[in-house]
């Protein structure tokens, strides 16, 4: 039996890989044989093939289980990435949780490079596996001398595999620790031929010294490496609760930052920051100073290292990515490329980061680490590699990357060419934190006396919000300007100045500004079409060219552009009724300007205060934004606004107050706007509003008449649809159903083309059911069902607020009557008239009923917090 099992494997080509799993001839013949009782290999020690138990605290990974789940039918399941980025941890919960009756399990150690002993241990984890059979030769096999030399071992454990009854998992991990050929070549075997019983999965810092291609292209290889183990956000957040540190989820997002997300940073990390005082200092220093990281970095990575190696590692650590020439340039080894592509596969801490494998980088903690080394050993050699690394750089046309090492490299001159040849594109394309740096470190004076470093300094200065500093800088330009200017510098200088208001111009600087990538420059070209097409009512093309500009500026941050950016996507938000994505924006915009942005446009805080104070309203918190409303207009700058401001201020405050009956607050803002938009189509409109709520219809329709026909204009273009709403309103209080169709079906037809649905979705009930259920109309029913989640606030007369005030008090109607100097009977028949309007029936519900409508507007209540949802 035994001769045929030996012929049988030696007629295998063990060097020539097989294609999928082989079918071996000799089977029934290993499961007929006759097994004697299973061997003890007292040799191996029982934690070498126990599943690890898992730690108290265990923050579980559910997305990496389920990957592992999902690759349980492959052959080989592959988990490669450094040391302490959590193999071990996840591959246990995975068996534990899952079918632990059928894993078999090895923890590989340096003494199994003894061929005798790997194979014992294999062997010992398979037949403690409850799913291997007792009767199975994989139990009672005796382990020869040297077993992956021995052809009749090997077929036997092949075929045993083979043989199973069902699939059992064979975890080794730690495969990293064996370098002999013996234990390496058995186990490439059982990767070559893929016994139907069995799905090996593989733990290691490294990539096995074995093909793999294969595997791939039969889709019979998963893999997990160092990528997908790095802990989220959340993740880190977890495991920081799970050690007794509570930090805000900015702090994580740090401490995430730094560590690259690897599991052994993150976890010393909670260790040291349960002792920190204070951890925004303690992270600020983390990578470079904690004991228990530089320990773990230095046993477990570097001390494996030939001082070649490390030195190499070192001196290309000045750089944030390197490429095999720039290594090679930086470090003097022809070899480079060589050696960044082995220290990916041996420690995958050097990682590539584009799929053609050109560039490189150091794992964050490891780079850290690495470069304060150098500063100790040999601080007067970064400086200069910092300068070498620049001068390649530039030469390889990638100048923000060159800055970020001449500054490094703190050496003036050398920083005062690279701004003076570069710096204009780059504040065109908007690498505006890198020069902000360097002319911060070449100083004001350096930077004033050169007009090409002023001029790249004063429009540093505008995007920040210092237009006073910038005004400084450009009179030194402009005394100093260039007989010659380049064709960039004359682009940037123009820019500095101001935008040209000639669209036909703005639009040819666009195009120009996109064929050559010059990102900043597109996007303040992109704010003043947005601002043309707003003044001229084409709200699609506003709302258009500022998703553009938000695509532009991503995450950098170009503050002038964010604030106009976002109050302009703000305002698209509002006129869309969408007030949740309106306050999100507004906030983002307050964000900035409350961090000592001075807008390039000052009305710009005006509109912010208001649009939060109007989406607050349309969101059902009516004194909260109502307060907001009159805020901004009181603390609004006078000729700090445009009329065009005033005119938004004044009919969203003027709106909000008038649907909650505050006449008082309606009468200030008609007072204010008298003087600032004395002429405006607004006013006429606020003053027919006003004449309406007092039941004066006909005087509201002679109000607002020069505005219907067009003999007053407003400023606003979107305050039409308002004004043919007024009228709708006027047309159904007279009962006039044909005057009522024609002023809904102009307002609606005046949305339409500008794509605008707010005033139409806050119309009153009463009016919105007049609407038609076809054409753009079907778009204002299904956000009002959407968007009106409480009903509109009644309107209430001055003396029904008044008596509202007083029935707050413990006063009789009695003495109502005579504080308000009117008999018991008519303020019994307003009291009535009030029940009526709230849908109440006695005094403490028409108090409650008038609070969750926000009539009772209370300067001291307390303002709720906005919900941006």
């Amino acid at each position: 039996m035994m001769v045929h099992l030996r012929r049988s494997w030696r007629g295998i080509d063990m060097a020539k890989p097989s294609s999928g799993r082989v079918p071996m001839p000799w089977g029934r013949a290993v499961a007929g044989l006759r097994a004697p009782r299973r061997v003890s290999r007292p040799g191996v020690p029982r934690v070498k093939v126990a599943v690890p138990s898992l730690p108290d605290g265990l923050v579980s990974r559910p997305g990496l289980l389920a990957a592992l789940e999902a690759a349980g039918g492959a052959a080989v399941t592959l988990v490669c990435a450094p040391a302490g980025s959590g193999k071990t941890l996840l591959l246990t919960e995975w068996v534990r949780r899952g079918e632990g009756r059928r894993t078999a399990w090895v923890s590989l150690d340096d003494g199994d490079n003894d061929d005798h002993r790997f194979w014992s241990g294999v062997l010992e984890a398979v037949a403690g596996c409850a799913a291997v059979p007792e009767g199975s030769w994989l139990r009672s096999v005796r382990v020869p001398a040297r077993p992956s030399r021995d052809p009749d071992f090997l077929a036997g454990v092949v075929e045993g595999l083979a043989a199973l009854p069902v699939p059992i998992r064979l975890v080794l991990d730690d495969l990293h620790e064996l370098v002999d050929p013996d234990p390496l070549r058995g186990v490439e075997l059982l990767v070559r031929h893929q016994p139907a019983g069995l799905r090996l999965v593989i733990s290691t810092r490294r990539d096995p010294p074995f093909p793999l291609a294969r595997l791939r292209i039969s889709g019979e290889l998963r893999e997990l490496r160092a990528v997908d183990l790095r802990f989220s956000v959340d993740e880190a957040a977890a495991v920081l609760r799970a050690a007794g540190v509570s930090i805000e989820r900015a702090q994580v997002g740090v401490l995430v930052e730094q560590t690259d997300g690897w599991a052994a940073g993150v976890r010393l990390a909670a260790l040291s920051l349960v002792e920190a005082d204070d951890p925004d200092a303690f992270l600020a220093d983390f990578a470079g100073n904690d004991r228990a990281i530089t320990d773990f970095l230095i046993e477990e990575i570097l001390s494996r290292l030939p001082d070649e190696t490390r030195e190499f590692l070192r001196v290309i650590s000045v750089c944030d990515q390197v490429s095999a020439s720039l290594a090679a340039m930086l470090s003097g080894r022809e070899d480079a490329g060589d050696l960044l592509d082995t220290l990916e596969h041996q420690t995958s801490m050097v990682l590539s980061v584009d799929v053609e494998r050109r560039w490189y980088r150091v794992h964050a903690l490891l780079r850290t680490h690495l470069l304060a080394d150098l500063r100790r050993r040999t601080p007067g050699l970064v400086p200069v590699l910092h300068r070498r690394a620049a001068d390649w750089l530039e030469s390889q046309r990638q100048p923000e990357a060159a800055l970020k090492h001449a500054i490094n490299a703190a050496d003036a001159a050398h920083l005062t060419g690279l701004v003076r040849r570069h710096g204009p594109a780059l504040v065109l394309s908007g690498s505006h934190d890198v020069l902000r740096r360097a002319i911060v470190g070449l100083g004001e004076r350096a930077v004033a006396a050169d007009p090409v470093l002023a001029l790249v300094g004063a429009q540093m200065e505008l995007e920040a919000g210092a237009p006073d500093t910038a005004a400084v800088l450009l009179e030194h330009a402009d005394a100093a300007w260039l007989a010659d200017p380049t064709p960039t510098l004359e682009v940037l200088h123009r820019l500095v100045h101001s935008i040209p208001e000639d669209e036909p111009v703005v639009r040819a600087a666009l195009s120009t500004a996109r064929k050559r990538g010059h990102d900043y420059l597109a996007a303040r070209c992109l704010i003043a079409l947005a601002r043309r097409a707003r003044a001229r009512g084409d709200y699609a093309a506003m709302n258009a060219k500022a998703r553009q500009i938000q695509e532009l500026i991503g995450t950098r941050m170009w503050k002038q552009t964010t604030t106009a950016a976002a109050t302009l996507m703000a305002k698209g938000a509002f006129l869309r009724a969408e007030p949740q994505t309106c306050l999100r924006q507004t906030d983002r915009a307050a964000h900035l300007i409350d961090d000592d942005v001075q807008p390039d446009d000052p009305g710009l805080t005006l509109v912010v205060g208001v649009l939060t104070g109007a989406a607050l309203f349309d969101t059902g918190m009516r004194p909260a934004g109502l307060r907001r409303l009159r805020a901004a207009r009181l603390g609004a700058e006078p000729d700090r606004f445009s009329s065009r401001q005033a005119a938004v201020a004044a009919l969203l405050e003027h709106r909000a107050a008038s649907l909650v009956g505050h006449t008082q607050v309606c009468r200030d803002v008609l007072g204010w706007a008298r003087r600032i938009i004395p002429d405006s189509g607004e006013l006429l409109i606020m003053h027919a509003r006003s004449r309406l709520l007092r039941g004066r219809h006909r005087l509201a329709r002679d109000l607002l008449r020069p505005v219907l026909d067009g003999t007053v204009s407003p400023l606003l273009a979107w305050s039409m649809i308002d004004a043919w709403l007024l009228e709708a309103e006027i047309s159904l209080a007279g009962q006039e159903d044909t005057q009522l169709r024609r002023a809904i079906g102009r307002a609606l037809e005046l949305a339409e083309s500008m794509d605008v649905l707010y005033p139409l979705v806050f119309a009153a009930p009463t009016l919105a059911v007049r609407f038609p259920r076809s054409g753009y109309a079907t778009n204002v029913h299904a956000i009002r069902a959407a968007v009106c989640t409480r009903p509109a606030p009644v309107a209430l007369t001055e003396r029904e607020r008044t008596l509202l005030q007083a029935l707050q008090t413990i006063r009789s109607v009695q003495e109502i009557a005579d504080d308000l100097t009117l008999s018991v009977n008519t303020v019994k028949t307003h009291i009535h008239h009030l029940y009526g309007k709230l849908g109440v029936g006695n005094r403490r519900d028409a108090v409650a009923a008038a609070s969750r409508a926000g009539l009772l507007l209370d300067a001291g209540e307390p303002e709720p917090e906005p919900s941006h949802s």
